[in-house]
């Protein structure tokens, strides 16, 4: 698993879709506010193959993000350490993702 800090700075991209259904964003943001991460800013990047909720995080954490992933039926979360300069997948599924990819990686 990704090493995070205790006070971290990241972007997290979350797919708008879930085992074959729309995740509303209402559900993102409770969920966000469930694992207590401070959204900095947020927006919504609409492309294929699915939406993607981008949002900028300070006070995150790997056992937050991992959370995260779980309670949004997420195979994992991609998210980007602005300290670290480094990208990385945090979630339940991760191994079935390979290694995080810039190319797919949107910021704000």
């Amino acid at each position: 698993m990704h090493e995070l800090g205790d006070n971290m700075n990241v972007i997290i991209n979350i797919g708008l879709k879930a085992k074959g259904r729309k995740v509303p964003i209402h559900m993102v943001q409770d969920a966000l506010a469930h694992v207590d991460v401070d959204v900095v800013d947020w927006n919504v990047m609409h492309h294929e193959p699915e939406d993607t909720f981008v949002a900028r995080l300070n006070r995150a954490d790997a056992g937050k993000i991992h959370t995260l992933s779980c309670l949004l039926d997420q195979d994992c979360i991609a998210l980007y350490d602005l300290d670290e300069c480094k990208g990385a997948l945090i979630g339940p599924n991760v191994d079935d993702w390979g290694e995080f990819n810039a190319e797919y990686f949107r910021v704000l």
